[in-house]
């Protein structure tokens, strides 16, 4: 590669969020790889705002614009928006605390090029099963619920995705899962975590399983 990228902060809204503007110019120097050299200029703001002693709200907006770049000979001209609504209750009891959100992402797609992320860690956001690694020729809207509880130590969080293809109307499918984890001995942490994808018009009923164990020093 042979890129540049560019992200500015600004932190002015200080009780409200923070404000991010990004260019990302992608140019992959194999040829086998100039379909991914691409252009990305986007603005993201993410904040909370306290609205009672025991509450906060917690958002995020973001839009991107993707275009063609370098050697690339497609022509791509896709967009990117996401939108992110969530609550967080520090203390509903004693040491225990709930996180819920309620989001929905589009990386459009016209049936032959869509937006792509070539350097995201697609595994956190688009589905722990891993079926869009890279984004489908039709795009991707994806709907999605996510419930963090903490209990005396132990996180608990819960995803479900509706995957739908954003240039037809095919359902791609859907995908629920569970990740708990806790530390213990101030440097070790174990963890489990399940995912269930359920397959309509894109790939195939996938089920997976992770065992964890990490140590930090």
């Amino acid at each position: 590669m042979s890129s540049h990228l560019v992200n500015a902060a600004y932190n002015g809204f200080k009780k409200y969020g923070k404000l991010t503007a990004y260019a990302y110019l992608l140019d992959f120097t194999r040829r086998t790889q100039s379909a991914n050299s691409t252009q990305t200029y986007g603005l993201r703001f993410k904040g909370d705002h306290k609205i009672t002693d025991k509450a906060k709200l917690l958002y995020t907006l973001e839009g991107a614009h993707q275009r063609d770049f370098s050697d690339n000979t497609n022509n791509i001209n896709q967009n990117y928006y996401t939108g992110e609504l969530g609550i967080h209750f520090p203390k509903v009891f004693d040491k225990v605390s709930v996180t819920g959100k309620i989001g929905y992402e589009v990386l459009e797609g016209d049936g032959n090029r869509a937006f792509q992320t070539p350097l995201a860690t697609l595994h956190a956001f688009n589905g722990w099963t891993d079926k869009f690694l890279s984004t489908p020729s039709d795009g991707i809207e994806d709907l999605y619920f996510a419930l963090g509880l903490k209990l005396y130590g132990v996180n608990i969080l819960g995803v479900y995705h509706d995957f739908d293809a954003n240039n037809t109307s095919a359902d791609y499918g859907n995908e629920w899962g569970i990740n708990i984890s806790r530390k213990f001995f101030k440097r070790f942490s174990a963890g489990v975590k399940y995912a269930n994808y359920g397959a309509e018009d894109f790939a195939t009923d996938t089920q997976k399983l992770w065992l964890t164990l990490q140590f930090d020093y």
